[in-house]
């Protein structure tokens, strides 16, 4: 034949993906979830969402000792109060640099987070518990129902 080329056999994850890719009832289409993984990962998002939050928190309540110290400064309670203020601030203090940078850090984590959130109880069974004590049915009916509440706000589901 002219102008026809062999192709190599595939070896490898290419002739496993070939395999798979050809079953038309998608039985071999099985992959791990890697749920414990993903667990983890939950698990040290939040870890250091906790660290910016006390960060925050702690400039939060030096402003405020700040302002008191200064007989009311309404600068200092401004910068307290607004982003506006705390952004325009350009006398040089640490402290409202140092606040920005968490702010844009706790952007982009958030974001992160509530994606891997998302994904997360996206692919958990909803289903119901087997018999129990009714403390635990409760507990886990209230989890459920808090999973499906915030699957309903995660936009990129599957379809």
């Amino acid at each position: 034949m002219e102008g026809s080329q062999t192709v190599p056999p595939l070896e490898g994850y290419a002739a496993v993906a070939a395999w798979v890719a050809l079953d038309p009832d998608n039985e071999t289409f099985v992959f791990r979830k890697f749920d414990r993984l993903a667990a983890r990962n939950l698990l040290y998002l939040q870890s250091e969402l906790l660290a910016i939050e006390k960060d925050l928190d702690r400039l939060d309540r030096d402003d405020v000792e700040a302002a008191q110290d200064a007989a009311r400064d309404l600068t200092a309670k401004d910068k307290a109060r607004t982003w506006a203020e705390s952004s325009r601030a350009h006398d040089g203090r640490e402290t409202e640099t140092h606040r920005r940078n968490l702010v844009e850090k706790l952007r982009s984590k958030m974001k992160e987070y509530r994606t891997a959130f998302c994904l997360a109880i996206e692919h958990k069974p909803l289903t119901s518990r087997g018999d129990g004590d009714r403390r635990s049915v409760g507990r886990s009916v209230k989890v459920r129902l808090t999973l499906r509440h915030q699957m309903k706000r995660c936009s990129f589901r599957a379809k």
